[in-house]
């Protein structure tokens, strides 16, 4: 039991000590000591972009004139033309977003020729993704009202890392 007392005590000093170093350097307007390396210097300017470019044929709507939709009805199909510009493979993630209003729950179907049921498309380096979204409102959607309709495609990563195994 001593010997925990006396850990304790010691692991109290010496962070009391470390924090009172860094306090007295800070107050001292030195600020906190720590080595850092130069990655880019300030005189270089970065533009980080997407990717991709994304060409997107004729959209056939299926909105009423009365803007009236309902639940399992089909509201856009979207072809599109998605190229990877960048230097490295990427995921192609597709996700609706409205513009103003109530969210409804909407379906996204993609067809396409490379397309793998249930996995993320993957486009490599000057490849060029051929797919077509059928946007749906969905079965048992809450109501909704919105303005705009906008589908975002963004890119992520070639591989998603494998959750380690319980053992």
């Amino acid at each position: 039991m001593k010997k925990l007392v006396v850990i304790l005590a010691a692991l109290l000093f010496v962070t009391g000590v470390g924090a009172a170093l860094i306090a007295s350097q800070v107050k001292a307007g030195g600020g906190v000591n720590v080595p850092s390396i130069r990655l880019i210097g300030e005189q270089t300017s970065i533009s980080v972009q997407s990717p991709f470019q994304v060409n997107s044929g004729a959209v056939d709507k299926f909105v009423p004139e009365n803007g009236v939709i309902y639940q399992g009805e089909k509201i856009f199909i979207v072809p599109l033309k998605i190229t990877n510009m960048g230097r490295m493979p990427y995921s192609v993630n597709i996700s609706p977003r409205i513009n103003e209003g109530t969210w409804p729950n909407l379906d996204l179907r993609f067809t396409g020729k490379i397309l793998v049921p249930n996995k993320i498309p993957i486009i490599g380096p000057g490849e060029t993704l051929e797919i077509t979204v059928d946007v749906s409102v969905s079965y048992g959607s809450q109501n909704a009202s919105f303005k705009g309709l906008f589908l975002d495609i963004f890119p992520g990563p070639a591989e998603i890392p494998a959750l380690p195994e319980k053992g």
